[in-house]
Formats: C-alpha cells, sequence, structure tokens
C-alpha cells in the first residue's frame, strides 16, 4: 500500500468514526513508563488484534500513530527522553490503518498528544530500485513483520513494508525518506554483515547509506521537496493512571 493510499484510507476511517460522534479506540490499553530500557525482540509490533510496545519514546509513539518518520515530528526535545511500555487490546479484528488510529487516541487521552500538519520544503532521501535491481523479495507467509538473527548475526526480516523500513533508517540519516521504488507491498530480505565492505572509518549514517545500497539493492538520491511535518501541540511526560 502506498503512503498516500494509506493517508487516504487512514484518513476514511477517521472520518468515518468522527461522523458518528466517536474517535475509533481500544477495548482495554496499559500504557505505562518503561521498567527497563532493554529488550530482547520487536519494540512495535501490530498482532492478534493487539498493539504492543517496549521502550517506545513518546516521539517513536507518535510517529507511529500518525503514521510519519521520526525526523518528521516537531515538538520539545524531551519527546525523546520518556519511554513507555505499552499493552492495547481491540475489541474485533482491524487493519493495521485503524489500529493506528486507536493509538492516536490513546497518546491523546492518556499523555494529552495534540499535534497538526503543515507542509514544509526539506532535503529528503528519496529511494529508488538500484541499477541491478532490488534484492528483497515480496512475501509469500502472513503475520506480523519480524527479525530474526542467526548465529552468524545474518538479520532475516520479513513482511516488512516500506513504511517500516524508512521509519528503521530515517532516524539515522537525519532526512526523511521517500519511497520511490514503486515498491507497496511486504517485502523478505536479508542483512549480512559478512557481504557488507570493510568500512570501519565511517560513521554510521554513511554505513547505513551502503547497507541500502549493497544489502537491498536499492538506490538513494538526495532531493529537496515538501513534505508533511507533525506539529506537536501539547503532550504530557507522564501518562495518566490505566
Amino acid at each position: 500500500m502506498s503512503r498516500a493510499t494509506r493517508g487516504m484510507l487512514t484518513a476514511g476511517l477517521f472520518c468515518a468514526f468522527s461522523c458518528f460522534g466517536q474517535e475509533p479506540a481500544f477495548d482495554v490499553a496499559s500504557v505505562k513508563l518503561a521498567s527497563s530500557a532493554r529488550f530482547d525482540g520487536p519494540r512495535m509490533q501490530i498482532a492478534h488484534r493487539t498493539l504492543t510496545g517496549h521502550g517506545l519514546s513518546l516521539r517513536e509513539c507518535i510517529q507511529w500513530a500518525y503514521q510519519v518518520q521520526a525526523v518528521q515530528v516537531i515538538g520539545p526535545d524531551w519527546l525523546d527522553d520518556v519511554k513507555l511500555d505499552i499493552v492495547a487490546k481491540a475489541g474485533l479484528q482491524v487493519e493495521d490503518p485503524q489500529m493506528f488510529l486507536m493509538f492516536r487516541t490513546l497518546l491523546g487521552e492518556r499523555l494529552g498528544i495534540t499535534a497538526h500538519f503543515e507542509r514544509k520544503e526539506m532535503a529528503v532521501y528519496a529511494l529508488v530500485i538500484g541499477k541491478h535491481g532490488s534484492k528483497m523479495t515480496e512475501s509469500t507467509t502472513e503475520g506480523p513483520p519480524e527479525v530474526t538473527l542467526d548465529q552468524d548475526k545474518v538479520a532475516t526480516h520479513l513482511r516488512w513494508s516500506m513504511y517500516e523500513l524508512m521509519a528503521e533508517f530515517s532516524s539515522t540519516l537525519g532526512r526523511p525518506l521517500i519511497n520511490a521504488t514503486g515498491l507497496n507491498g511486504r517485502y523478505d530480505f536479508q542483512i549480512n554483515p559478512r557481504t557488507m565492505p570493510d568500512l570501519p572509518s565511517l560513521d554510521r549514517a554513511t554505513m547505513q547509506i551502503a547497507v541500502i545500497q549493497t544489502q537491498l539493492g536499492l538506490g538513494i538520491e538526495s532531493r529537496k521537496q515538501a513534505v508533511d511535518v507533525l506539529i506537536v501541540d501539547h503532550a504530557e511526560k507522564k501518562p495518566t493512571e490505566n
């Protein structure tokens, strides 16, 4: 699903609920300050009608709820310092866009989040298909995105959307990533450190670009264009009681 299609679907769902005088909400939810900074496994997951987050910063929570990249969230610096553990369950089986709308409602209720979008011209990176073609394959399995690491530190990624991939890389690169690949499904791919070039002296951002190019078979182009940024108008540092 493309970002434009996702946005239209999300807006349509929000309008559908608003027309009936209610916002989409979870049946039950627990939001509390994170008990530990360390967690082995996916830090954000949607499965079996449940949204789970472990040690997520408030910025990351807002990012997922509003389906933008972290670098597109403009708000106080302490959004990165507030870490949360979240378990929220929907009453019925719903698609991911509706779960994110429910997450948005939850953040408003428990942390007083209010925000609005503005259009801003800024430097971005556009992901394109590399000259030798993408190394990602379309997923044939069902379930949430996952990552497994074998004994050789080869990371196998299953069922990742382009949004999830861009959200993973954009913070390190310091710019929004734009999907110009034409790939809009869910994909499987591996990141194998043994096949990476030996670049120990390079910074992390340059290493991430090398991963995109050599491991995923994608190109990356520097551009300047107008993108949506999310302005956080209000937020609280502590969630209200569950």
